[in-house]
């Protein structure tokens, strides 16, 4: 209620008494709605629109490209039940498009009702949208493309003598007719979008929309093997598939040469979904996730679920601003997925995502780890590739598998022998060591170097390792005397110089270098992305069964910095820096993964400053944050106070993941992003901690670097996805003596 003016007086308001004073006193210009003339306009009647104006909105949805028209003609002629289907095209689709099946074809008294929206013959209820098994059923393509183009269609079913062969014009039947055709359907298409200039002006090149058009081809060539794809483009044939119901097949007569020489194959299952496909190994990968293709139920489609799950099976075996190809094919049953989200039916949801996505991510890892995924380096210009998929190595249960240093806590690298270190015969600086294989006992030389990775000791003057368990002529990766020739004890060596193997005198240090196992001590990597679902199976810390390591002859160092071996045929390169750093990277996350989630306090608390949706979103996740380690507290309407961090995160990060955290759509994103940061400090600390260039290993130390990668899930790639070691095959090495 308004108030009265503060001018008037008491005596001028008892004046007024039984008028409306509360309401005259107010001045004129509060209603200027009362007294200024304000002249609406007259509301537009509300009309049906024409149905040549209401299928061209729609066939702006459906028809959005001459590959979407390309794209509902071929799906129905994959739910007629062809065997072969030949797609022709001209001038990029614009011009001319040509559709040919040897499916069923249609009743010639349904060819008419077939151009009218939402006349179907796949879906009759609302139960059979839950229960899909058809590539189409919206009723929308044919009426949609017959608007905006020049449409032939000829049919004709098996048992009929004649088909019908019918054409239109912008939606209109111009003709209709009885004619002799093959049994099948052939949809011609031409002059797209003749009758829509808007979007005829903004159509792409010809040569874009063929690249377009090759895309999708390709996509329903590999979505259904058994049928036989011809593609024709400007009267040349691209390709042609054999239809025999391999994928192998289908994607050697579609994609690159160099790729289907790396794929190998894949099949696991559960309750919940059948999964089949191809994957590339480590020696082939690509700049973006073109390659990266989903099949659910026969039909393509595009799923954050699924390139989530691949992204995690290859960590760590790919540097990040690579990705490998990935054909993958699921079998579900209909009522678990919706497809009816978006006209062009390739957006799809999962029931029970979650789930799915965890399968999926440790199912095809256990694929990538049973298989040697290391690079064939050549002498010529272009990279050699290994030869087609190998059969699959079952994986070693995790009782028989070689036992890891990883198992026990990490102590650091000490590169210096500490001339008062002594202890029982267990203890590495001891001077007395119990041979294991003989019972004697070996005397230590007076001026050593310790193994930069296990600890033990070398002669400084000869180089030779002083454990009596491995013989320094003939070392192997498994660490066996091969002379099997007893050692009784060593005589004292010294040398005025102090001079080590390879020329470095480690003795000059006045102190160990080691790694402060400490600082592991209260961090903590937080809950991993699959963690709380109820179907959860977490990767088992397996290895394979056989490595490439396996029975390698030591060669020798190259450079200082690469470690030689021999096997069979070829030669194995191992770069020993990045191999100690995936064994001290493995070591630290299994450490944090074992423990609870650690937060460290803010000495300033970081102000989040939100607009009203992040606002709502930040307390619709506040659970999921604390699980991760952020500790959150309202401040204000809209913005927030963040007291606490997890362990590893520094400022900068902090304020980028919170910068970013709208961009997640699910919490299984939110819990990928707390990660990275954290995944990215170890791999920092194991690169700073591990043997660099130029260090001198003893064949003893190599050794034992070998034994440790044998143990770990992906010996063959450093933590950035880098490869450690690289093969020569002999041939290439006597090509450059002409020996061929």
């Amino acid at each position: 209620m308004t108030q009265p003016n503060k001018s008037m007086n008491e005596e001028q308001l008892a004046g007024h008494e039984g008028d409306d004073v509360l309401t005259s006193s107010v001045p004129e210009q509060i209603h200027p709605v009362v007294t200024e003339a304000h002249t609406l306009p007259e509301p537009k009647r509300i009309q049906r629109l024409s149905p040549q104006v209401s299928d061209k909105i729609a066939a702006g949805e459906v028809v959005e490209r001459p590959a979407a028209v390309i794209k509902e003609l071929v799906e129905n002629a994959i739910d007629a039940g062809s065997t072969r289907i030949v797609v022709e095209v001209e001038q990029g689709g614009k011009k001319y498009i040509r559709v040919t099946d040897n499916g069923c074809g249609m009743n010639p008294e349904d060819v008419p009702l077939a151009f009218e929206r939402h006349a179907t013959s796949k879906v009759a209820s609302i139960d059979d949208l839950v229960s899909l098994r058809t590539l189409g059923f919206r009723g929308e393509a044919l009426s949609s493309i017959a608007a905006v183009s020049y449409l032939e269609l000829t049919t004709r079913r098996q048992k009929d003598e004649e088909g019908l062969h019918m054409t239109l014009a912008g939606g209109r039947e111009t003709d209709r007719r009885a004619t002799s055709a093959a049994h099948g359907t052939t949809v011609v298409v031409k002059d797209l979008f003749f009758n829509t200039p808007a979007r005829l002006k903004f159509m792409k090149s010809a040569a874009s929309e063929a690249a377009y058009i090759s895309d999708l081809m390709t996509k329903l060539a590999l979505s259904h093997p058994g049928i036989s794809f011809q593609f024709v483009l400007d009267k040349r044939l691209v390709f042609k598939t054999p239809g025999d119901d391999k994928v192998f097949s289908a994607a050697y007569a579609t994609l690159e040469r160099g790729l289907t020489r790396s794929l190998f194959e894949f099949s696991f299952e559960n309750e919940l979904v059948k999964v089949t496909g191809w994957a590339s190994k480590i020696d082939y990968t690509r700049g973006n996730r073109n390659y990266q293709m989903t099949f659910v139920n026969g039909r393509y489609v595009k799923s954050r679920m699924t390139l989530d799950a691949i992204q995690y099976a290859y960590q760590g075996l790919l540097p990040g601003s690579r990705f490998p190809a990935v054909l993958l094919y699921l079998e579900i049953q209909p009522d678990a997925c919706d497809v009816n989200i978006h006209p062009q039916k390739t957006e799809i949801k999962f029931e029970r995502e979650d789930a799915l996505r965890n399968f999926l991510s440790v199912e095809l890892k256990r694929a990538l780890e049973q298989r040697q995924q290391v690079p064939v380096k050549s002498f010529v210009a272009k990279p050699a590739f290994e030869p087609g998929p190998s059969a699959p190595v079952p994986a070693l249960d995790s009782f028989n598998r070689p036992k890891s240093h990883t198992e026990s806590p990490y102590n650091g690298i000490n590169i210096r022998r500490d001339s008062s270190s002594s202890g029982t015969e267990s203890t590495l600086g001891s001077d007395t060591k119990l041979n294991s294989v003989t019972g004697t006992k070996t005397e230590s030389v007076s001026d050593t170097k310790t193994n930069l990775v296990t600890g033990t000791h070398t002669d400084s003057v000869t180089g030779t390792d002083l454990d009596p368990e491995t013989d320094p002529s003939a070392i192997s990766v498994t660490g066996t005397n091969s002379k099997n020739v007893p050692v009784t004890q060593t005589s004292n060596v010294s040398r005025e110089s102090g001079s080590s193997y390879g020329g470095r005198d480690f003795t000059k240090h006045s102190e160990p270098i080691r790694f402060d196992s400490t600082l592991l001590e209260n961090l903590v990597i937080p809950e991993t992305r699959f963690a709380g679902l109820e179907e959860a199976a977490r990767p088992t810390e397996t290895a394979p069964t056989e490595t490439l390591y396996d029975s390698a002859r030591y060669v020798g160092q190259l450079f200082k910095s690469f470690l030689m071996y021999e096997k069979e045929n070829h030669i194995l390169l191992i770069d020993q820096h990045a191999a100690h750093e995936k064994i001290l990277y493995a070591r630290m996350k299994r450490d944090y993964e074992r423990r609870e989630v650690v937060r460290q306090l803010l000495v300033e608390p970081i102000l989040i400053e939100c607009d009203q949706a992040t606002a709502l979103l930040l307390g619709e996740r506040s659970e999921t944050l604390e699980k991760i380690g952020f500790t959150l507290e309202p401040f204000g309407e809209t913005d927030f106070i963040l007291r606490e961090v997890p362990m590893l995160f520094d400022v900068p990060g902090t304020k980028r993941f919170f910068e970013q955290l709208k961009d997640k759509e699910s919490a299984h994103e939110l819990r990928a992003a707390a990660q990275k940061p954290i995944e990215d400090r170890l791999m920092s600390m194991a690169c700073k901690a591990a043997v660099k260039s130029n260090d001198a290993l003893t064949p003893f130390e190599a050794a034992q670097l070998i034994k440790e990668l044998r143990t770990l899930e992906s010996p063959y790639t450093c933590p950035h996805g880098r490869p450690l070691v690289v093969r020569m095959e002999r041939q290439e090495i006597e090509k450059k003596f002409l020996r061929t």
